[in-house]
Protein backbone atom coordinates (compact mmCIF):
# COMPACT_ATOMS: atom_id res chain seq x y z
CA UNK A 1 0.00 0.00 0.00
CA UNK A 2 2.84 2.39 0.67
CA UNK A 3 4.06 1.56 -1.99
CA UNK A 4 1.54 1.94 -4.09
CA UNK A 5 1.23 5.47 -2.75
CA UNK A 6 4.47 6.46 -3.10
CA UNK A 7 4.33 5.95 -6.88
CA UNK A 8 1.00 8.24 -7.18
CA UNK A 9 2.98 10.93 -5.24
CA UNK A 10 5.55 10.96 -7.31
CA UNK A 11 3.45 10.83 -10.39
CA UNK A 12 1.69 13.57 -9.42
CA UNK A 13 4.76 16.10 -8.46
CA UNK A 14 6.11 14.73 -12.32
CA UNK A 15 2.91 16.25 -13.83
CA UNK A 16 2.95 19.48 -11.68
CA UNK A 17 6.61 19.87 -12.91
CA UNK A 18 6.11 19.10 -16.31
CA UNK A 19 2.57 21.76 -16.39
CA UNK A 20 5.25 24.49 -14.87
CA UNK A 21 7.71 23.88 -17.33
CA UNK A 22 5.38 24.24 -20.29
CA UNK A 23 3.79 27.34 -18.63
CA UNK A 24 7.36 28.85 -18.57
CA UNK A 25 7.74 28.38 -22.41
CA UNK A 26 4.55 29.56 -23.08
CA UNK A 27 4.62 32.37 -21.39
CA UNK A 28 5.73 35.82 -22.61
CA UNK A 29 6.55 37.77 -19.63
CA UNK A 30 9.66 39.68 -19.11
CA UNK A 31 10.75 37.04 -16.11
CA UNK A 32 10.75 34.54 -18.40
CA UNK A 33 14.13 35.94 -20.71
CA UNK A 34 15.95 34.52 -18.02
CA UNK A 35 15.64 31.08 -18.86
CA UNK A 36 16.32 32.04 -22.94
CA UNK A 37 19.06 30.29 -24.78
CA UNK A 38 21.80 32.68 -25.60
CA UNK A 39 22.74 32.77 -28.69
CA UNK A 40 26.26 32.02 -29.43
CA UNK A 41 29.15 34.07 -30.63
CA UNK A 42 32.16 36.13 -31.07
CA UNK A 43 33.09 37.41 -27.57
CA UNK A 44 34.58 41.28 -27.89
CA UNK A 45 34.90 44.09 -25.34
CA UNK A 46 32.11 46.29 -26.02
CA UNK A 47 31.81 49.76 -25.87
CA UNK A 48 30.55 50.87 -22.95
CA UNK A 49 27.08 53.05 -23.07
CA UNK A 50 24.60 55.00 -20.59
CA UNK A 51 21.66 55.07 -23.05
CA UNK A 52 21.60 51.86 -24.60
CA UNK A 53 18.05 50.71 -25.41
CA UNK A 54 17.36 46.67 -24.38
CA UNK A 55 17.56 44.55 -27.89
CA UNK A 56 16.18 41.25 -26.77
CA UNK A 57 15.39 39.73 -30.06
CA UNK A 58 19.30 39.93 -30.71
CA UNK A 59 19.58 36.58 -28.66
CA UNK A 60 17.08 35.07 -31.05
CA UNK A 61 18.35 32.13 -32.57
CA UNK A 62 17.46 33.95 -36.88
CA UNK A 63 19.56 37.58 -35.81
CA UNK A 64 21.52 38.72 -38.19
CA UNK A 65 24.90 39.22 -36.11
CA UNK A 66 28.07 40.62 -37.17
CA UNK A 67 31.21 40.74 -35.00
CA UNK A 68 33.80 42.90 -35.44
CA UNK A 69 37.39 41.65 -33.95
CA UNK A 70 39.66 43.69 -32.16
CA UNK A 71 42.20 42.58 -35.28
CA UNK A 72 39.99 44.05 -37.30
CA UNK A 73 38.30 40.11 -38.53
CA UNK A 74 34.83 39.80 -39.52
CA UNK A 75 32.45 37.06 -38.32
CA UNK A 76 29.11 36.28 -39.37
CA UNK A 77 27.29 34.33 -36.68
CA UNK A 78 30.54 32.39 -35.54
CA UNK A 79 31.97 32.13 -39.14
CA UNK A 80 34.80 33.82 -40.22
CA UNK A 81 34.33 35.91 -43.25
CA UNK A 82 35.44 38.35 -45.73
CA UNK A 83 33.70 42.06 -46.45
CA UNK A 84 32.51 40.53 -50.05
CA UNK A 85 31.65 37.16 -48.54
CA UNK A 86 29.88 39.29 -45.69
CA UNK A 87 27.83 41.21 -48.52
CA UNK A 88 26.91 38.54 -50.94
CA UNK A 89 25.22 36.31 -48.28
CA UNK A 90 23.59 39.11 -47.43
CA UNK A 91 22.08 40.18 -50.38
CA UNK A 92 21.80 36.13 -51.24
CA UNK A 93 19.78 35.33 -48.10
CA UNK A 94 15.93 36.40 -48.03
CA UNK A 95 15.19 38.42 -44.57
CA UNK A 96 12.33 40.16 -43.35
CA UNK A 97 11.00 43.43 -43.83
CA UNK A 98 11.18 44.39 -40.25
CA UNK A 99 14.36 42.13 -40.21
CA UNK A 100 17.73 44.57 -38.13
CA UNK A 101 21.31 44.03 -38.24
CA UNK A 102 23.22 44.06 -35.46
CA UNK A 103 26.75 45.01 -35.40
CA UNK A 104 28.86 43.72 -32.57
CA UNK A 105 32.03 45.48 -32.31
CA UNK A 106 35.04 45.39 -30.15
CA UNK A 107 35.72 48.74 -28.24
CA UNK A 108 39.47 48.74 -29.26
CA UNK A 109 39.08 48.13 -32.71
CA UNK A 110 39.63 50.74 -35.33
CA UNK A 111 36.86 52.55 -36.64
CA UNK A 112 38.19 51.47 -40.43
CA UNK A 113 37.16 47.58 -39.15
CA UNK A 114 33.85 48.51 -38.56
CA UNK A 115 33.52 50.69 -41.25
CA UNK A 116 33.81 47.22 -43.62
CA UNK A 117 30.46 46.04 -41.84
CA UNK A 118 29.10 48.77 -42.38
CA UNK A 119 29.93 49.40 -46.08
CA UNK A 120 28.83 45.56 -46.67
CA UNK A 121 25.21 45.97 -44.71
CA UNK A 122 24.70 49.38 -46.50
CA UNK A 123 25.48 47.99 -49.81
CA UNK A 124 23.03 44.94 -49.03
CA UNK A 125 20.32 47.55 -48.71
CA UNK A 126 20.31 48.10 -44.80
CA UNK A 127 19.83 51.75 -44.37
CA UNK A 128 20.16 51.11 -40.42
CA UNK A 129 22.12 48.93 -37.94
CA UNK A 130 22.06 48.34 -33.86
CA UNK A 131 25.81 48.78 -32.75
CA UNK A 132 25.39 46.57 -29.56
CA UNK A 133 27.30 47.65 -26.55
CA UNK A 134 27.47 47.24 -22.65
CA UNK A 135 25.89 48.99 -19.85
CA UNK A 136 27.39 51.48 -17.41
CA UNK A 137 25.15 50.42 -15.04
CA UNK A 138 23.12 47.27 -14.29
CA UNK A 139 19.80 46.29 -12.39
CA UNK A 140 21.31 43.42 -10.45
CA UNK A 141 24.72 41.80 -10.32
CA UNK A 142 24.98 39.09 -11.78
CA UNK A 143 21.51 38.87 -13.28
CA UNK A 144 21.21 38.08 -16.96
CA UNK A 145 20.11 40.95 -18.95
CA UNK A 146 18.71 41.57 -22.39
CA UNK A 147 21.55 43.15 -24.95
CA UNK A 148 21.45 46.64 -25.66
CA UNK A 149 22.20 48.64 -28.14
CA UNK A 150 22.23 51.96 -30.13
CA UNK A 151 20.43 52.08 -33.67
CA UNK A 152 22.44 53.78 -36.18
CA UNK A 153 21.33 55.02 -40.08
CA UNK A 154 23.74 54.43 -42.87
CA UNK A 155 23.94 56.82 -45.38
CA UNK A 156 26.11 57.60 -48.41
CA UNK A 157 26.15 61.35 -48.34
CA UNK A 158 25.11 63.87 -46.06
CA UNK A 159 22.02 65.21 -47.27
CA UNK A 160 18.93 66.61 -45.05
CA UNK A 161 16.95 69.61 -44.53
CA UNK A 162 17.54 71.10 -42.15
CA UNK A 163 21.19 70.59 -42.43
CA UNK A 164 22.26 68.17 -40.03
CA UNK A 165 24.94 68.80 -37.45
CA UNK A 166 28.14 66.84 -38.13
CA UNK A 167 30.29 65.31 -35.82
CA UNK A 168 33.66 64.88 -37.05
CA UNK A 169 36.42 62.79 -34.27
CA UNK A 170 39.96 63.13 -35.60
CA UNK A 171 43.39 61.07 -35.57
CA UNK A 172 45.33 62.50 -32.58
CA UNK A 173 48.05 61.33 -30.30
CA UNK A 174 47.06 57.91 -28.54
CA UNK A 175 44.27 57.32 -27.28
CA UNK A 176 43.14 61.46 -27.59
CA UNK A 177 41.49 61.94 -30.93
CA UNK A 178 40.37 65.07 -32.22
CA UNK A 179 36.52 66.36 -32.04
CA UNK A 180 35.23 68.96 -34.10
CA UNK A 181 31.22 69.76 -34.10
CA UNK A 182 30.82 71.35 -37.42
CA UNK A 183 33.26 74.05 -37.96
CA UNK A 184 34.28 74.45 -34.43
CA UNK A 185 36.73 72.20 -32.01
CA UNK A 186 35.38 71.02 -28.89
CA UNK A 187 37.31 69.52 -26.19
CA UNK A 188 35.53 66.05 -25.02
CA UNK A 189 34.55 67.47 -21.58
CA UNK A 190 32.41 69.82 -23.53
CA UNK A 191 30.50 67.24 -25.92
CA UNK A 192 27.34 66.67 -24.17
CA UNK A 193 26.79 70.19 -22.96
CA UNK A 194 27.64 71.91 -26.89
CA UNK A 195 25.27 68.91 -28.29
CA UNK A 196 22.83 70.27 -25.68
CA UNK A 197 23.27 73.60 -26.94
CA UNK A 198 22.57 72.33 -30.81
CA UNK A 199 19.61 70.51 -30.13
CA UNK A 200 17.93 72.29 -27.11
CA UNK A 201 15.40 73.98 -29.61
CA UNK A 202 15.46 72.20 -32.96
CA UNK A 203 12.21 70.08 -33.69
CA UNK A 204 14.04 68.00 -36.54
CA UNK A 205 17.59 66.33 -35.09
CA UNK A 206 19.58 64.71 -36.86
CA UNK A 207 23.64 64.15 -36.39
CA UNK A 208 25.84 62.72 -38.76
CA UNK A 209 29.05 61.23 -37.47
CA UNK A 210 32.27 61.10 -39.41
CA UNK A 211 35.66 59.44 -38.18
CA UNK A 212 38.88 59.10 -39.14
CA UNK A 213 40.07 55.45 -39.84
CA UNK A 214 42.25 55.19 -37.15
CA UNK A 215 39.67 56.14 -34.42
CA UNK A 216 39.14 53.88 -31.24
CA UNK A 217 35.50 52.39 -31.61
CA UNK A 218 34.74 53.37 -28.11
CA UNK A 219 35.33 57.01 -28.64
CA UNK A 220 32.72 56.66 -31.93
CA UNK A 221 30.42 55.45 -29.71
CA UNK A 222 30.59 57.93 -26.93
CA UNK A 223 29.64 60.07 -29.75
CA UNK A 224 26.58 58.47 -30.62
CA UNK A 225 24.89 57.79 -27.49
CA UNK A 226 26.12 61.34 -26.21
CA UNK A 227 23.89 62.30 -29.57
CA UNK A 228 21.12 60.03 -29.09
CA UNK A 229 21.20 61.13 -24.98
CA UNK A 230 19.90 64.93 -26.83
CA UNK A 231 17.31 63.38 -28.29
CA UNK A 232 18.88 63.50 -32.04
CA UNK A 233 19.25 60.74 -34.96
CA UNK A 234 22.37 59.43 -35.99
CA UNK A 235 23.82 58.92 -39.13
CA UNK A 236 27.21 57.13 -40.05
CA UNK A 237 28.54 57.81 -43.35
CA UNK A 238 29.35 54.66 -45.33
CA UNK A 239 32.36 54.69 -47.30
Amino acid sequence: MKLLLSVCLLSIALAIANGTAAFAQSSGSASSYADQTMQRGISVDLAATSGAEPMPAADDQEAWIVTVADDGSLYLGTQPVSQETLRSWMISHPRRRDQKLYIKADAHTSYANVEKALDACHKAAFSAAVLLTSQETRSETGSRVPPEGLEVLITEIINSDPKPTVVYILNGAGDSPGLRINKQNVPWDYLQSTVDGIFGNRSRRMAVVKADEGVPFAHVVHVIDTCRSAGAKVALVAP
